[in-house]
C-alpha cells in the first residue's frame, strides 16, 4: 500500500517537473524571439527606407523610424509584463504615457489594429486592451 502511494508522488512529482520544464521551455522561446524581433525593428529604424511595402501609409522616413522605435518599446514592455518585471498597474501607467505622446499615438494609430488582430494569448489579449484602452482615452481627452 505504502509503496503505492510512494509511486503515485513520485509520478505527480515527475509530471509537475515535466509541465514546468515545457512551460520554461516556451518561455525561452519566447523570449528567444521578441530579442530576436528587437534587434530587427532596431535595424530597419536606423533604414526605415528597408521597410518597403509595410506602413505604406507613412511616406515620412523619419516618421517610419519613429514608429519603429515605438513598437521596440511596447516589444520591450510586453515581454517585461509576460515575464513579471512589470505589473498591469505599471502597464496602465506605461500605457498612459506613452499614448500622452504624438509619437505614441503615432504607432497605435499604424499597428495597434495589427496587434489586436495577431495576439496570441491571454498575455497578448491583456496587453493590447491596456494599451488600446490608454489610447482610446488620450483620444478622449484630446476632443
Amino acid at each position: 500500500m505504502k509503496s503505492g502511494i510512494v509511486a503515485l508522488a513520485i509520478a505527480a512529482v515527475g509530471a509537475a517537473h515535466l509541465v514546468q520544464r515545457d512551460r520554461h521551455h516556451k518561455e525561452n522561446k519566447r523570449l528567444r524571439i521578441a530579442q530576436w524581433h528587437d534587434r530587427r525593428v532596431g535595424e530597419l529604424a536606423e533604414n526605415p527606407a528597408a521597410l518597403g511595402e509595410m506602413y505604406t501609409e507613412i511616406t515620412d522616413l523619419s516618421e517610419k523610424a519613429t514608429i519603429l522605435r515605438q513598437n521596440q518599446w511596447l516589444c520591450m514592455w510586453s515581454a517585461m509584463f509576460r515575464l513579471g518585471y512589470i505589473n498591469e498597474n505599471h502597464l496602465r501607467e506605461n500605457a498612459k504615457r506613452f499614448m500622452q505622446d504624438k509619437a505614441g499615438r503615432l504607432y497605435w494609430s499604424v499597428g495597434g489594429e495589427h496587434r489586436m488582430k495577431t495576439a496570441q494569448d491571454a498575455h497578448d489579449i491583456k496587453f493590447t486592451q491596456v494599451m488600446d484602452e490608454a489610447y482610446q482615452a488620450e483620444l478622449g481627452a484630446a476632443a
